[in-house]
């Protein structure tokens, strides 16, 4: 099963949570804060588990991060 919420924080922000359940466990997820500047959508800082382990994208920021979650 697979679901899709989204939060409304203020006019221009959002969080955004993705997620795939099998047999009650949670399988993949990703949860996403966006913003909208100058008109633009941008995903700010998205958590996800791709790549087989839970992780923190920084993504309006030059340069682009990627951080590892203590286990």
């Amino acid at each position: 099963m697979k679901g899709e919420y989204r939060y409304p924080l203020s006019l221009e922000d959002e969080l955004v949570v993705e997620m795939e359940i099998e047999r009650s466990e949670i399988v993949d997820f990703k949860v996403m804060y966006n913003t909208i500047v100058n008109g633009k959508e941008h995903q700010v800082v998205r958590y996800d588990c791709a790549h087989g382990y839970a992780h923190k994208y920084i993504l309006y920021e030059k340069p682009k991060r990627k951080e590892m979650m203590a286990e």
